[in-house]
């Protein structure tokens, strides 16, 4: 638990270092927009998509562990 935290903040530490280099804007076509923002925060939501995309995908492979190890829910005969 302990190694976790210290490598979380580490990896926080360079994150932020890394943003804070990046101050100069950048153009950036998605789709039909054109966006012109600094690098840091196209980096930062970048990172936070990826971050979420990780997370549902996880939670989604978890799930879908637990509802192979479980039975089929019985279907009740009507009455």
């Amino acid at each position: 638990m302990r190694a976790k935290l210290i490598l979380s903040m580490i990896l926080a530490v360079i994150v932020l270092i890394v943003l804070l280099q990046n101050t100069e804007q950048v153009a950036t076509s998605i789709l039909f927009f054109k966006l012109e923002l600094p690098r840091a925060i196209l980096l930062l939501v970048t990172l936070l998509v990826g971050f979420v995309v990780g997370m549902a995908t996880g939670m989604l492979s978890q799930h879908r562990k637990q509802r192979k190890g479980k039975p089929a829910p019985k279907k009740q005969s009507p009455s």
